[in-house]
């Protein structure tokens, strides 16, 4: 036998190994792709949570990376943790307005009314037609019971939004709460007008007897 033969043969083994172990390799990626993976019984929340927390720790300079996990924790009823992420989304693009608004949302939810009103003004000074902010700012100064700048605030927002019933029904509450029952009822019924079946206009009509 030649020296070259003998080197060759001396080296198959190693070269099977390497063989076995990159097609075992291949078959667990693709059993993974393929089968595994269809059978992953987690909600879907759960793994867009890890796979935006992966994105979030490979991509640690990404705004929306962290604005998209904050919306995560957020439906998860998590407002601590979303307030992190969209904090540190702002952090790293200053003008980013979903993140501006997202801010004032949790402040807003989790009572802090003072911050989320800072948060929600800023957002309206640079996109003043912004509807979420101008109806989300209405409703923290009818929870803080700032009614004369609720009922003010509401009807910017119908200036962006005039049929959203949602709006009109929630002057309805600020009406109510000021005792101004007709003006209210008014607003119920206009409410009905557009989503007959709305709760809130439903149980304020009955309240008020109509």
């Amino acid at each position: 036998m030649s020296a070259t033969r003998a080197i060759s043969l001396n080296k198959s083994p190693a070269v099977i190994v390497i063989s076995i172990v990159a097609f075992i390799a291949f078959a667990l990626a693709v059993g993974y792709e393929m089968y595994w993976n269809r059978y992953d019984q987690r909600p879907q929340v759960v793994k867009d949570q890890d796979a935006l927390r992966a994105q979030v720790r490979t991509e640690p300079d990404d705004a929306d990376a962290h604005l998209n996990l904050g919306w995560i924790y957020y439906e998860q009823g998590k407002k601590s943790a979303a307030l992190r992420q969209y904090k540190q989304a702002l952090s790293l693009d200053k003008e980013h307005i979903g993140a501006m608004y997202n801010i004032g949302l949790v402040q807003k939810d989790l009572k802090n009314y003072k911050e989320a009103e800072i948060q929600l003004k800023e957002v309206l000074n640079r996109a003043p037609n912004h509807e979420l902010a101008s109806y989300t700012l209405a409703q923290v100064y009818r929870e803080s019971k700032q009614y004369a700048k609720a009922e003010t605030q509401y009807r910017e927002a119908l200036k962006v939004a005039p049929s959203s019933a949602n709006i009109i029904a929630e002057l309805g509450l600020v009406y109510e709460a000021r005792g101004r029952k007709v003006e209210a009822i008014k607003q119920y019924r206009e409410a009905l007008r557009f989503v007959p079946n709305l709760k809130e206009a439903q149980a304020g009509l009955k309240r008020l007897g109509k």
